[in-house]
């Protein structure tokens, strides 16, 4: 849905109908199959500086968020990879005014890390108003979330090097946060991203955040994965950087363990294991991870390590790169194409 030319007397909107039919009307479509946007001031005699949205693929409190094929000016466009021409476009209806408001706010700390932009941080390109509704458009990633992936095809959670991969670019990304003098709050599997172009891990941060839906990513048979939130025990009083690194601790069980810990009373069960007050039930996972997860999980703040010290932890030790783990996890039907190059970080 997009607003086309027209002074204050004569609003047109361009959208595509469910047969495909690009048309012009005077009434905004409550939520067309596929629309266009056109972002404010572009020209209405080319298609330049448009986005055509395609499918719906999540949401995020309250607004709708869709692949798009983005469309800029001809210069721009040979510049770019072909990656780079597909976004994902969150849509905020006018009604929503309580997650507007939230969503203003959420853009301000995303603006604040804008400037330095960080390969394992999800960056919002753009954000605009069409009509009484707000656009936040961010890079598509095409292989969704790490939880999208486990519950498709890893239910039993990820074998300990993709974890070990998983975890460091997430605190790359988290100790950055951290340096700005931001705090992230949902670390979670779910806003977690791979993205096999480049490839990258990147979290989703702020106005970035969005549930993936798993249906839309053809992963396969999807396996029921309820969310498992659990913060730190001070959260509710006093949020901290070291309340995040608590939800490293638990993202690592949601990596590792999948469906074993998706619910609260299994998780407090796995961490009272790694704690060590019962014996562990398998040797999946090397003692250096359970110390590592302990840390993170100490009830005590003050003896949680940062994210930075924990990028030091002897569990990343020659630690494979991002190429592994987009080979590791890639789709079955890409399993016979080009192998990525696989390196030491």
């Amino acid at each position: 849905m997009a607003q086309e030319g027209g002074n204050d007397e004569e609003k047109w909107w361009l959208c595509i109908d469910k047969t495909g039919t690009l048309c012009r009307t005077k009434n905004v479509v409550s939520d067309p199959a596929c629309m266009v946007i056109m972002e404010p001031n572009s020209g209405n005699q080319d298609w330049t500086n448009k986005y055509w949205t395609t499918h719906i693929i999540g949401a995020a409190s309250g607004a709708t968020v869709y692949k798009a094929s983005f469309y800029p000016d001809f210069e721009t466009l040979e510049a770019l990879p072909d990656y780079e021409t597909f976004v994902a476009i969150k849509v905020f209806k006018a009604k929503q005014t309580t997650e507007i408001q939230k969503l203003k706010q959420e853009l301000q700390h995303s603006a604040f890390l804008a400037g330095h932009p960080h390969p394992n941080i999800i960056r919002i390109k753009t954000e605009f108003a069409v009509g009484d509704n707000l656009y936040v458009v961010m890079p598509f990633m095409a292989w969704g979330s790490l939880q999208s992936i486990i519950s498709s095809r890893f239910p039993e959670g990820f074998p300990e090097e993709c974890v070990r991969i998983a975890l460091r670019e997430t605190l790359k990304g988290l100790s950055y946060i951290h340096r700005m003098g931001q705090l992230h709050k949902n670390v979670d599997a779910r806003y977690i991203f791979l993205c096999p172009y480049t490839p990258a891990i990147k979290l989703a941060f702020a106005a970035s955040l969005y549930e993936q839906n798993t249906n839309f990513l053809g992963h396969g048979p999807s396996y029921a994965m309820p969310h498992c939130m659990w913060p730190a025990p001070e959260a509710s009083l006093n949020y901290t950087s070291k309340a995040d690194v608590w939800l490293v601790g638990i993202t690592a069980l949601q990596l590792g363990y999948g469906l074993r810990v998706a619910n609260h009373n299994s998780m407090v069960a796995m961490v009272k294991n790694l704690r060590g007050n019962y014996p562990m039930e398998d040797q999946k996972f090397s003692k250096s991870f359970k110390h590592l997860v302990a840390l993170c999980l100490d009830p005590n703040p003050s003896r949680r390590p940062q994210p930075d010290q924990l990028l030091r932890h002897r569990f990343f030790g020659n630690c494979q790169d991002v190429c592994y783990f987009s080979n590791m996890v890639k789709p079955p039907e890409q399993q016979n194409g080009r192998n990525l190059e696989v390196r030491r970080s």
